[in-house]
């Protein structure tokens, strides 16, 4: 046999390997108790939608009540202006003021959950969730790597001294699935920085978690896990891109579940999460969702995947799931489709959470 038909015929026999395996952990149900079942919240994204931010926000709060949410420090909102937060711990008058309205929206948001008793992930660093993924204020964009690392500390500083004394923040999210060099506009990942930031964030508060996140999908897990408290990934179905167009990936809820077990093995992190569930379609042709026909958004994404995903989701035996798209549900309300909304008010509501009527979890 020739080196090339020797080649041909490996990758075969891993192939339908991988086949057999896939098979295989579709049949496996790891379900236990519940899920807690949390929210993202993105102010940006709101204002995106043409939405009142903080109306959204108060309707996710009052109306679907989840059990925990996850709230992001966007580095360009806090800092348009190199160190205008600064000026807080100065003393005069007008720049403290300027400084505090560069915070008003992030307070008003850690506050009304404090109010509720609702525990909030805060999620810091230059990548956080949301496109374009990477946050940096346009003056930081062009600096020399320590400069930059600099910067991005003095910001970090501020955000962990700023709210470290509330008893709403329950975990640190520190940067957003940083190891994903494929996804986004941003630098190309730096994993000792990240070390640094988690060490920088560590000594500014041991009392709480950290969390680092990985991509379901594309990420080697143990990396990000080794350096955390908490480890969250992301979980996606239901995709769109330019060169397959519309596809649903093919890894079972037991995929998820046996890379659980074997990063706790490796990595010896306790606590596992889904940082961010997919609960809105996968924006269509790479334009913003708004941007697709109404009746369009909800070709690949409708009431029943979102049903789907949830029950797919239980399936994992990973204990708590971060929704991403409130935001995107309250929009739909308002143009007149609340069927999402009301999925969530159900899945929030329910104690069990079984109450839901679903299809399958494919």
């Amino acid at each position: 046999m020739s080196k090339l038909k020797k080649i041909a015929a490996t990758g075969a026999i891993i192939i339908a390997s991988f086949a057999v395996l896939l098979a295989l952990l579709w049949q496996i149900d790891l379900s236990g108790p519940e899920p807690v079942w949390g929210l993202t919240f993105s102010d940006i994204y709101a204002q995106e939608l043409g939405l009142e931010p903080r109306t959204v926000y108060a309707a996710i709060l009052d109306e679907l009540r989840p059990a925990r949410m996850r709230l992001v420090a966007y580095w360009n909102r806090i800092e348009p202006e190199r160190r205008i937060y600064s000026s807080i711990l100065q003393n005069t008058r007008i720049e403290i003021k300027k400084g505090e309205r560069i915070f008003s929206d992030l307070d008003w948001q850690v506050q009304e959950a404090a109010k509720r008793n609702i525990p909030l992930t805060l999620a810091v660093g230059y990548r956080t969730p949301r496109w374009p993924e990477c946050h940096i204020p346009d003056w930081a964009s062009g600096l020399d790597a320590p400069e930059f690392e600099a910067v991005l500390m003095d910001y970090l500083k501020t955000i962990v001294l700023r709210y470290r004394e509330n008893p709403a923040i329950a975990v640190w999210q520190v940067e957003n699935e940083p190891s994903l060099g494929v996804f986004g506009r941003c630098p190309k990942p730096d994993a000792n920085l990240l070390k640094r930031e988690v060490a920088f964030v560590r000594s500014l508060d041991a009392s709480r978690p950290i969390m680092v996140t990985d991509s379901g999908e594309l990420g080697y897990w143990p990396r990000g896990a080794g350096l955390s408290d908490t480890f969250g990934t992301t979980l996606y179905r239901y995709i769109w891109n330019k060169r397959f167009g519309s596809f649903t990936h093919i890894f079972p809820p037991a995929w998820y579940g046996l890379r659980e077990f074997l990063t706790t093995k490796i990595s010896g992190t306790k606590q596992f999460v889904i940082a961010e569930l997919q609960a809105e379609p996968w924006a269509i042709g790479e334009k913003p969702l708004i941007a697709v026909d109404f009746d369009l958004q909800v070709r690949d994404f409708n009431p029943e995947a979102f049903r789907n995903i949830i029950n797919f989701t239980r399936r994992t035996g990973i204990s708590e799931a971060y929704l991403w798209g409130a935001e995107w549900w309250y929009w739909r309300k308002v143009k007149g489709d609340d069927r999402f909304w009301n999925i969530g008010k159900e899945l929030f509501a329910s104690s069990s959470g079984r109450a839901l009527p679903v299809g399958d979890s494919r």
